[in-house]
């Protein structure tokens, strides 16, 4: 991994599928907006927060994800 590079780690606080922290990872990724609300509902509909497991998104992107948010630190908060 680089130094510069940017990477969500538990010790900075989970990334929760409503946090700001997820929004800066997609956005620093270059996605789309609607990617946010496919994870969303992967979670929160489906229960599966395994990112390999959201077949609607690219492998590319999986595996992007699986790199940028430490493992661990993903956290699911209570539907608002």
């Amino acid at each position: 991994m680089h130094a510069t590079r940017a990477r969500v780690r538990a010790s900075e606080g989970p990334v929760t599928v409503y946090s700001q922290a997820l929004d800066e990872v997609l956005e620093r990724l270059q996605q789309k907006p609607y990617r946010r609300k496919q994870i969303r509902k992967w979670v929160y509909e489906c229960g599966v927060t395994d990112f390999h497991a959201m077949t609607n998104l690219p492998k590319a992107l999986q595996a992007k994800l699986l790199h940028e948010v430490a493992s661990g630190s993903m956290e699911v908060e209570p539907y608002p």
